[in-house]
């Protein structure tokens, strides 16, 4: 459902820290003229898709039933815990 509120409202608690890049902020946290910070619907919502596609990238998060955007720890060999420091030294 489309909302007409372009805001969020006040009494909503909005994650911002990890979601929102600093150099955003300032369009989606707006001040209103008594002072009160609101958020910005539009551009939080972009700022989540923008945060959730680095941390799908980076495998902060994954997509279960997924290939390439897979748990991380399916990307391990199945004996790493008993060769770890031989794994390790390929790497250098």
């Amino acid at each position: 459902m489309r909302s007409p509120r372009p805001l969020y409202l006040e009494e909503e608690v909005i994650p911002i820290e990890e979601v929102v890049a600093p150099k955003w902020r300032e369009f989606v946290v707006e001040k209103e003229a008594d002072g009160a910070e609101r958020v910005n619907r539009l551009n939080y919502e972009m700022c989540v898709l923008e945060a959730l596609r680095e941390k799908v990238r980076t495998k902060e998060i994954w997509v279960v039933g997924a290939n390439r955007f897979r748990n991380p720890d399916d990307d391990l060999p199945t004996d790493f815990e008993q060769n770890r420091a031989t794994y390790y030294d390929a790497l250098h």
